[in-house]
């Protein structure tokens, strides 16, 4: 077998393998596919994998889309082709997206694109994480099945550059390991029976048919959940559709249970007081431990008679988590057991990651400010929030919108964890008079990295400028008569102190009248 190897962008690392002849078997137990040397001089389809480009995960939790091309080189048609991109390590890297899509024909030189979405799981190791991406197909010259794989990797934000790992490219056992414990109680009321916890030994034991060109295979090629942000704690119906990619023959006595991998509960601080007894019961009535779905009204398994060559089943199921459940991606894995119309049996599965948010609370306090005042000056304003919810808020932002000047225009709080408050303080002046509106903006991150938005709306009164209230007030000006009385009053004064004074020296007689002119 054919190997090359390249380095691309400091952080990938791509292994071409030629295509190969397979057995395409289908399961833990399937075969090797094994080159078969073709007798029949007919043009044959050869699909190799092209384009093969994405992101770098950078640490914010976004969407990670691995994008590629897909072309037949070979001189002969492709039929009843699947796709398939596959993590290696479904602890750090889960997909977003359906992990396998069908096409029914490749004509010589046909060319097309196609996108699968992961995302790192939250508290995942820095590290790298194969993505296996594989092409099964049939020959329609020489009805043989054909397999051609590619192996990438995708470096987490911080993590080691693959071109300095030890471990080669070529390794496609990956971890893959869900060990998850024993079920966790969960005191949710009518809630159905859990998920169980997704085991490290996968899918149910069984027996699996000879693999060949008629094998029937059960994919999901579609599922989407409603609402689309699927909430801690909030119910949400997953739908999903799977698919007999067999041409011609049909499956029966299909039985899918779906099992999720185990659920991480917030780390809420607890009181002081709360001891470690109070610790463990508040643990086990969390989800943390226990399976990260449960179920409501219905069972995590489902029976279907039989699906058609190229036909679908769809199916439903009500779904909710407990409301302390960490902000993450979780994974649902279909596991399959089904026969063909021969009776042969049959096992395999398919997993569905979904991303679980908390929900972004915050509560708003009094808006203080006061309800009237002058053009020019200075009006102090109060408010304070709580962050109510579960989950940090990060970036978060206050504003002050309005025709007023301010302080403290704008205050970046920063992350807000949960339980905590932040008041924001500020002096505003209006700059024009009559009713004038304001308003608080206060904008955060949610747990998903989306931009949420809450106003506080005010309005006050304004009146004009604002009087001189520190000049000397100036004295009021005296009446016309009061000068007159009193120079009237001072004369009558001392007037009677002189007709006193005389009468005691006639008295005593020895004080002469011109002595007592004025």
């Amino acid at each position: 077998m054919k190997k090359q190897t390249w380095l691309l962008a400091g952080c990938l690392v791509l292994t071409s393998v030629a295509p190969q002849v397979a057995s395409a078997a289908n399961g833990a137990n399937a075969i090797p596919p094994q080159k078969v040397e073709s007798t029949s001089h007919a043009p044959i389809s050869i699909l190799d994998f092209t384009d093969i480009s994405w992101p770098q995960d950078n640490g914010s939790g976004a969407d990670i889309p691995i994008r590629f091309s897909i072309k037949n080189n070979g001189k002969g048609p492709a039929k009843n082709i699947r796709i398939q991109a596959e993590s290696q390590d479904l602890n750090g890297l889960v997909p977003k997206s359906v992990t396998t899509v069908n096409a029914k024909y490749f004509a010589p030189g046909q060319k097309e694109s196609y996108t699968f979405t992961f995302q790192m799981t939250p508290g995942g190791d820095k590290k790298n994480y194969p993505v296996k991406l594989s092409i099964a197909y049939v020959d329609v010259n020489t009805n043989e099945v054909h397999e051609s794989k590619q192996m990438v990797t995708v470096r987490a934000a911080g993590g080691s550059d693959p071109s300095q790992a030890g471990t080669s490219s070529g390794d496609l056992s990956g971890s893959g390991d869900f060990s998850g414990g024993s079920m966790g109680g969960f005191s949710g009321g009518d809630m159905g029976s859990p998920l169980p916890v997704t085991g490290s030994e996968g899918a149910s034991s069984g027996g699996q048919a000879p693999s060949g060109n008629n094998t029937p295979k059960l994919v999901i090629d579609h599922y989407s959940y409603d609402p689309v942000d699927v909430k801690a704690g909030v119910p949400f119906t997953l739908y999903f559709r799977i698919l007999n990619t067999n041409g011609k023959k049909s499956v029966q006595n299909l039985r899918v249970a779906l099992s999720a991998d185990a659920a991480e509960a917030v780390d809420v601080p607890t009181s002081s007081g709360q001891g470690a007894q109070g610790a463990m019961e508040a643990a086990a009535s969390s989800g943390g431990g226990g399976s990260a779905f449960i179920p409501i009204g219905s069972s995590n398994t489902f029976y279907i008679d039989k699906i058609k060559p190229k036909k679908h089943a769809e199916k439903e199921i009500t779904l909710t988590t407990a409301p302390d459940t960490a902000p993450r991606t979780y994974t649902i894995t279909a596991n399959f057991e089904y026969e063909d119309s021969d009776g042969n049996p049959y096992t395999s599965s398919e997993v569905i990651g979904i991303p679980v948010i908390q929900s972004a609370e915050i509560e708003l306090g009094d808006l203080k400010v006061d309800k009237e005042g002058f053009v020019g000056g200075e009006m102090p304003l109060s408010l304070e929030f709580f962050n109510t919810g579960k989950s940090v808020l990060s970036n978060v932002m206050v504003k002050m919108r309005g025709n007023f000047d301010a302080d403290t225009n704008t205050y970046f709080a920063g992350n807000v964890a949960p339980g905590s408050a932040q008041t924001y303080d500020v002096n505003i002046t209006p700059r024009a008079k009559g009713e004038q509106k304001g308003e608080i903006v206060i904008t955060y991150d949610d747990s998903t990295g989306r931009k949420q938005e809450l106003v506080k709306p005010f309005v006050v009164q304004v009146e004009g400028d604002m009087p001189a209230g520190d000049e000397e007030e100036t004295e009021a000006p005296r009446p016309a008569w009061a000068v007159p009385l009193g120079v009237a009053l001072i004369a009558a004064i001392v007037g009677a102190i002189a007709f006193y004074v005389r009468k005691k020296r006639k008295k005593s007689g020895d004080v002469d009248d011109e002595d007592l002119t004025i």
